[in-house]
């Protein structure tokens, strides 16, 4: 019940940090989406290592900064639904330059205790867009709870309706629970390219491919982070 509380207040406190921006923007704006990969890759863990493929369905809607975003994990070996993540974000332009987000996301999972982890993001509307996301669990981490990634991307557009995007992550896992509790240091890097075809205005289709490799000892061997490949394709509808 306390959970249940704390995750209301947070939403109120979102909501009512974007009445400004809403009462400028109140167009309701949404996404609904799925994705088939070889693999559910996160953080670097390969989380279901005997699954030969997930699922991975999603639906973000957003008005005036304030967006709530729905997202699961369907494991094909057991048919059934191993996680889902609700995740409330507030986003608002500092300046031309500086972009900032803020939320909490709510993990739902399947065998183990959920949690929830608080964050913030500063992103740099430049070259390569560098972002800074730290994550806080607040909720089952018994430890530090932190959880950083520093990431850089860019879209190139080959033709009319047809991009690539490449990007990069570095993460840092300080005890965190949903990354291991076990160790503080550099965890994964992680590369990705993807080719973006919008089909019309509201439909595109993106396969993409993401190589990780692990950046330490610790998360080699307390960890347990080995060098994938995720590979998949994502259908998106824009409403």
């Amino acid at each position: 019940m306390k959970k249940f509380y704390i995750i209301v207040a947070t939403a109120t406190l979102l909501v009512s940090t974007g009445l400004n921006a809403m009462a400028e923007e109140a167009a309701v704006t949404g996404d609904v989406y799925v994705g088939v990969n070889n693999m559910y890759l996160s953080r670097g863990i390969d989380v279901l290592p005997n699954a030969d493929f997930v699922v991975q369905p999603g639906l973000d809607l957003g008005f005036g900064g304030f967006k709530v975003s729905l997202w699961a994990n369907y494991d094909e070996n057991s048919s059934e639904v191993t996680e889902t993540d609700i995740t409330l974000d507030y986003t608002y332009a500092v300046n031309d330059l500086v972009s900032l987000s803020f939320g909490n996301a709510y993990y739902v999972y399947d065998g183990v205790p959920d949690t929830n982890e608080l964050y913030v993001a500063c992103t740099l509307n430049t070259l390569l867009a560098p972002t800074l996301k730290v994550y806080y669990d607040w909720d089952a981490s018994t430890e530090t709870g932190v959880w950083a990634t520093l990431g850089v991307s860019h879209r190139f557009s080959l033709m009319e309706n047809l991009g690539l995007s490449l990007g990069s992550t570095v993460g840092y896992n300080a005890e965190n629970y949903s990354t291991s509790e076990a160790y503080s240091n550099f965890q994964m890097a992680e590369f990705r390219a993807a080719v973006d075809w919008s089909i019309n205005k509201k439909i595109s289709l993106t396969p993409a491919v993401t190589y990780s490799v692990p950046l330490s000892d610790d998360a080699k061997d307390l960890g347990g982070i080995e060098e994938e490949v995720m590979v998949g394709l994502s259908f998106t509808y824009v409403f």
